[in-house]
């Protein structure tokens, strides 16, 4: 589990305070309180004001998701049921969230709207548990990885407004996924070759797949022209470049060394990074917004 905590300043970033020192204001309004489930998503909302994350509730033994409002440094609790509550996506337009719940004996997709009276409603029961990863830029589909009886992963795209679910591929283990800003690619991370590693493929499921990690690549998150990930000593991203039907893969970049990091994710300005790290005696406060972390990136050539 890892725990939320006010930043006090750049000193307190850990294995990040050299990397960041000097290069100006570190962190935004951080966020107070509560204990996020370590292997669950964080997710900024589009506009990049909210985060969604799913908070341990000692008093049930389940978590739910809850909403931090950034700018005023509150949360707001989104699914009260007494099941585990997790994995929340946002829609592309932040009016809705969809979220993985076992509220009905078996894990599945339910989407509620943010800041309504309507309950959340059930989206999609497959045939295994489901979990939520990505919801496409147009607003269209929901990716979602089904667990397969025996092994592995089904990674699901299922459309929002009804129709069949498809089966895109199978990944012997998936932990994240995300679209390209044009809805045309996915990447996901997957440890099919033995090590986890990021790649890309095109939305329909055929075609060529790209590696893009080299030393590994955990959750990545496709923001702009960069994919970013991390792995057990940094986090990384690499420059993606569309060409047709075709993608051209950059070179790996090193961000900073950090090696207690669960999840992460950017802003889709790339100016902020949220960082969640582990709970241990030594970092108290592993969430954090920072700000300005491209000053100390290399000048381009």
């Amino acid at each position: 589990m890892s725990r939320l905590r006010i930043w006090p300043d750049c000193s307190s970033i850990g294995p990040v305070r050299n990397y960041f020192h000097g290069s100006g204001a570190c962190l935004n309004q951080t966020l107070r309180h509560g204990v996020i489930q370590r292997d669950d998503p964080i997710r900024l909302s589009p506009d990049g004001t909210q985060v969604a994350a799913a908070i341990f509730d000692p008093r049930v033994g389940t978590p739910d998701v809850w909403i931090y409002d950034v700018k005023r440094n509150v949360r707001t609790r989104f699914t009260t049921d007494p099941a585990a509550d997790n994995n929340p996506v946002w829609s592309p337009d932040g009016s809705r969230i969809v979220f993985a719940s076992s509220r009905r004996g078996h894990v599945d997709a339910f989407i509620k709207s943010i800041g309504g009276s309507k309950p959340e409603e059930l989206f999609y029961a497959g045939t295994g548990d489901n979990f939520p990863g990505a919801w496409s830029p147009d607003g269209k589909f929901i990716i979602s990885t089904q667990l397969v009886t025996g092994g592995g992963w089904n990674v699901m795209s299922l459309p929002v407004d009804g129709g069949q679910p498809t089966k895109l591929f199978t990944v012997a283990t998936g932990f994240g996924v995300s679209f390209s800003p044009d809805g045309q690619w996915l990447t996901y991370d997957s440890n099919d070759s033995g090590t986890r590693e990021t790649y890309v493929v095109p939305f329909n499921g055929t075609g060529r797949k790209w590696q893009v990690s080299t030393q590994g690549g955990f959750s990545p998150r496709w923001v702009g022209r960069h994919i970013y990930y991390y792995n057990e000593r940094s986090l990384m991203r690499t420059e993606i470049t569309e060409q047709n039907s075709t993608i051209a893969v950059g070179n790996e970049e090193t961000l900073f060394n950090v090696n207690d990091l669960t999840d992460f994710d950017v802003t889709p300005d790339e100016k902020k990074l949220l960082l969640l790290q582990t709970l241990d005696e030594s970092n108290k406060a592993p969430l954090s917004i920072v700000l300005n972390w491209t000053a100390k990136l290399p000048a381009a050539k």
